[in-house]
């Protein structure tokens, strides 16, 4: 027969070994759920990133209004609504209101087939901005711009967005990738310094960055 001391001392063993085992859990489910909120960041300063690149092209060519962030995020970079476009031959297209019809088919789609509602929401937030620089890359087509396109990692049955790596215009490529942050984070300087003192909507109607991607 065991001595007291002898038991107590595998029982402290055991649970000495069942609390790693029990730590090691907790701190594989906290770097994963880290790596988790990295990565959903990331992808959401990637399509701030891409849609500021959209509006600095295309300013180049139109007048824009965009609707300004509410909330200003010390972290990532805000996203910048385009509510509409005017072009020099007087038309308007109004962009904001397409998209959410646009996004709104597409939830509707979702809850059809059995996506659960608070997954269709979140979607539907995900694919208003997707289907904005999706459409914006288009009005650029029409203004002579190329470009190489990735495509954002996700599910199949996920809308993703095509992301601009390299920019071409008139049979040369304007913006490479290693350029391509440097302009963007000028852009981000540019609208920063133009929007300082106003809230709501903000109309652009000057070329943000005029010396570059002309």
């Amino acid at each position: 027969m065991e001595s007291p001391e002898k038991a107590l001392e595998m029982y402290s063993q055991k649970n000495f070994s069942k609390d790693i085992t029990i730590s090691d859990s907790l701190s594989s489910i906290s770097r994963r759920k880290l790596e988790l909120i990295k990565a959903s960041r990331t992808n959401r300063e990637k399509k701030s990133f891409q849609q500021l690149l959209c509006i600095g092209l295309l300013s180049q060519h139109v007048s824009l209004v965009i609707k300004l962030p509410i909330k200003k995020s010390h972290v990532t970079m805000e996203f910048i609504k385009v509510k509409n476009i005017h072009f020099k031959n007087g038309e308007d297209l109004e962009i904001e209101n397409f998209i959410i019809k646009r996004c709104n088919e597409i939830y509707n789609y979702d809850i059809a087939n059995g996506i659960p509602l608070k997954t269709a929401q979140r979607r539907l937030e995900v694919n208003k901005k997707i289907e904005t620089i999706h459409f914006l890359q288009d009005i650029l087509l029409d203004y002579g711009y190329f470009f190489t396109l990735a495509t954002e990692k996700g599910k199949k049955s996920t809308n993703k967005l095509n992301y601009i790596t390299e920019v071409f215009k008139n049979g040369k490529c304007i913006l490479s990738k290693d350029q391509l942050l440097p302009y963007i984070n000028s852009l981000r300087s540019t609208v920063k310094s133009k929007v300082m003192n106003h809230h709501g909507y903000f109309k652009v109607e000057s070329p943000l960055n005029p010396n570059n991607a002309e």
